[in-house]
């Protein structure tokens, strides 16, 4: 339609298609697993990829418990 081909919205509407969503389902708490995971890296000298695993299983039990409820 003519909306789509225009300078703003044309270029919105393209890069649709590439576009990607993470569901967020308690951002305070995959935030501050986030910030752990650097802890562990930065101030604990834990090896990044062993961060990165936990912080990963950690988000994974987030989500498991949040969509258990519904």
């Amino acid at each position: 339609d003519k909306k789509s081909k225009g300078e703003v919205l044309g270029e919105i509407i393209k890069h649709l298609q590439c576009a990607k969503v993470q569901i967020r389902v308690d951002e305070t708490e995959e935030r501050q697993l986030g910030i752990d995971a650097a802890d562990k890296v930065l101030l604990k000298d834990m090896d990044v990829e062993e961060a990165y695993k936990e912080l990963v299983e950690e988000t994974k039990k987030l989500h498991e418990k949040y969509w258990s409820d519904k």
